[in-house]
Protein backbone atom coordinates (compact mmCIF):
# COMPACT_ATOMS: atom_id res chain seq x y z
CA UNK A 1 0.00 0.00 0.00
CA UNK A 2 2.80 2.26 0.64
CA UNK A 3 4.76 1.62 -2.10
CA UNK A 4 1.93 2.59 -4.65
CA UNK A 5 1.59 6.16 -2.76
CA UNK A 6 5.33 6.59 -2.90
CA UNK A 7 5.32 6.06 -6.68
CA UNK A 8 2.09 8.03 -6.62
CA UNK A 9 3.89 10.88 -5.32
CA UNK A 10 6.36 10.87 -8.46
CA UNK A 11 3.46 10.66 -10.90
CA UNK A 12 1.32 12.93 -11.59
CA UNK A 13 -2.53 11.87 -12.21
CA UNK A 14 -2.15 13.20 -15.96
CA UNK A 15 0.39 10.35 -16.58
CA UNK A 16 -0.55 7.00 -17.35
CA UNK A 17 1.37 5.76 -14.50
CA UNK A 18 -0.52 8.03 -12.29
CA UNK A 19 -3.66 7.52 -13.34
CA UNK A 20 -3.70 3.69 -13.53
CA UNK A 21 -2.36 3.26 -10.23
CA UNK A 22 -5.12 5.32 -8.54
CA UNK A 23 -7.26 3.23 -9.77
CA UNK A 24 -5.44 0.79 -8.20
CA UNK A 25 -4.90 2.64 -4.75
CA UNK A 26 -8.68 2.96 -4.95
CA UNK A 27 -9.58 -0.55 -5.11
CA UNK A 28 -6.64 -1.57 -2.98
CA UNK A 29 -8.53 1.14 0.05
CA UNK A 30 -11.95 -0.91 -0.74
CA UNK A 31 -10.25 -4.36 -0.36
CA UNK A 32 -8.84 -2.58 3.01
CA UNK A 33 -12.60 -1.42 3.70
CA UNK A 34 -13.53 -5.15 3.08
CA UNK A 35 -11.43 -6.29 5.26
CA UNK A 36 -11.89 -4.33 8.45
CA UNK A 37 -15.37 -4.92 7.87
CA UNK A 38 -14.85 -8.61 7.81
CA UNK A 39 -12.71 -8.76 11.00
CA UNK A 40 -15.28 -6.44 12.68
CA UNK A 41 -18.06 -9.33 12.01
CA UNK A 42 -16.14 -11.63 13.48
CA UNK A 43 -15.09 -10.13 16.36
CA UNK A 44 -18.94 -9.33 17.16
CA UNK A 45 -19.89 -12.69 16.77
CA UNK A 46 -21.22 -11.73 13.21
CA UNK A 47 -23.16 -8.83 14.76
CA UNK A 48 -23.79 -5.28 12.18
CA UNK A 49 -25.46 -3.73 15.64
CA UNK A 50 -21.98 -2.27 16.17
CA UNK A 51 -20.07 -0.64 13.30
CA UNK A 52 -17.54 -2.02 10.74
CA UNK A 53 -19.38 -5.33 10.37
CA UNK A 54 -20.62 -6.77 7.50
CA UNK A 55 -24.80 -6.82 7.41
CA UNK A 56 -26.35 -10.63 7.46
CA UNK A 57 -28.55 -11.07 4.64
CA UNK A 58 -32.38 -10.14 5.71
CA UNK A 59 -35.58 -9.01 4.10
CA UNK A 60 -36.01 -6.22 2.60
CA UNK A 61 -39.05 -3.57 2.31
CA UNK A 62 -40.96 -4.33 -0.91
CA UNK A 63 -39.16 -7.27 -1.98
CA UNK A 64 -40.71 -7.53 -5.41
CA UNK A 65 -39.78 -4.26 -6.45
CA UNK A 66 -36.58 -4.07 -5.29
CA UNK A 67 -35.88 -7.19 -7.23
CA UNK A 68 -38.00 -5.91 -10.46
CA UNK A 69 -35.87 -3.20 -10.46
CA UNK A 70 -32.72 -5.44 -10.14
CA UNK A 71 -33.56 -7.39 -13.00
CA UNK A 72 -34.01 -4.10 -15.06
CA UNK A 73 -30.31 -3.15 -13.97
CA UNK A 74 -29.18 -6.74 -14.34
CA UNK A 75 -30.52 -6.08 -18.40
CA UNK A 76 -28.51 -2.84 -18.58
CA UNK A 77 -25.25 -4.27 -17.13
CA UNK A 78 -25.54 -6.91 -19.48
CA UNK A 79 -25.84 -5.01 -22.83
CA UNK A 80 -22.93 -2.82 -21.30
CA UNK A 81 -20.62 -5.96 -21.24
CA UNK A 82 -21.68 -6.55 -24.88
CA UNK A 83 -21.06 -3.47 -26.03
CA UNK A 84 -17.80 -3.35 -24.50
CA UNK A 85 -17.30 -6.67 -26.26
CA UNK A 86 -17.73 -4.60 -29.26
CA UNK A 87 -15.79 -1.58 -28.00
CA UNK A 88 -12.91 -3.77 -27.47
CA UNK A 89 -13.00 -5.56 -30.46
CA UNK A 90 -13.16 -2.35 -32.38
CA UNK A 91 -9.48 -0.95 -30.35
CA UNK A 92 -7.58 -4.29 -31.27
CA UNK A 93 -8.46 -3.55 -34.96
CA UNK A 94 -7.39 -0.15 -35.25
CA UNK A 95 -4.35 -0.87 -33.03
CA UNK A 96 -5.07 2.11 -31.43
CA UNK A 97 -2.95 3.46 -27.89
CA UNK A 98 -2.94 0.74 -25.36
CA UNK A 99 -4.21 2.23 -22.94
CA UNK A 100 -7.36 2.52 -24.26
CA UNK A 101 -8.01 -1.25 -24.72
CA UNK A 102 -6.69 -1.58 -21.21
CA UNK A 103 -9.18 0.75 -19.51
CA UNK A 104 -12.41 -0.69 -21.62
CA UNK A 105 -11.08 -4.16 -20.30
CA UNK A 106 -10.91 -3.06 -16.77
CA UNK A 107 -14.56 -1.54 -17.18
CA UNK A 108 -15.41 -5.27 -18.85
CA UNK A 109 -13.98 -6.83 -15.37
CA UNK A 110 -16.06 -4.43 -13.50
CA UNK A 111 -19.60 -4.63 -15.42
CA UNK A 112 -18.83 -8.60 -14.57
CA UNK A 113 -18.56 -7.54 -11.23
CA UNK A 114 -21.45 -5.63 -10.81
CA UNK A 115 -23.26 -8.29 -12.56
CA UNK A 116 -21.92 -10.62 -9.87
CA UNK A 117 -23.19 -7.98 -7.11
CA UNK A 118 -26.19 -7.54 -8.59
CA UNK A 119 -27.15 -11.00 -9.50
CA UNK A 120 -26.10 -12.20 -5.88
CA UNK A 121 -28.45 -9.22 -3.92
CA UNK A 122 -31.22 -10.23 -6.48
CA UNK A 123 -31.39 -14.10 -5.32
CA UNK A 124 -30.69 -13.27 -2.12
CA UNK A 125 -33.16 -10.45 -1.89
CA UNK A 126 -35.86 -13.53 -3.38
CA UNK A 127 -34.66 -15.88 -0.56
CA UNK A 128 -34.54 -13.89 2.04
CA UNK A 129 -38.07 -12.93 1.46
CA UNK A 130 -39.24 -16.32 1.26
CA UNK A 131 -37.76 -17.63 4.20
CA UNK A 132 -39.35 -14.57 6.02
CA UNK A 133 -43.05 -15.46 4.62
CA UNK A 134 -42.65 -19.28 5.52
CA UNK A 135 -42.06 -17.72 9.01
CA UNK A 136 -45.10 -15.64 8.76
CA UNK A 137 -46.47 -18.80 7.56
CA UNK A 138 -45.73 -20.71 10.22
CA UNK A 139 -46.99 -17.95 12.93
CA UNK A 140 -50.22 -17.63 11.70
CA UNK A 141 -50.92 -21.61 11.77
CA UNK A 142 -49.32 -21.48 15.18
CA UNK A 143 -52.08 -19.18 16.03
CA UNK A 144 -54.81 -21.26 14.62
CA UNK A 145 -54.03 -23.98 16.62
CA UNK A 146 -54.87 -22.22 19.94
Amino acid sequence: FDGYQEILQQFDSSTHVGYLLDFVMKDEERHHQIFRDLIGSLERGGSADVGFAVPEVSPVPEADALRQKLGNFIRFERADRQELVELANDLRRQATDPLWLLLVEIMQRDTDKHLRILEFIHQTVRAADIKASRRRLRRRRRVRLF
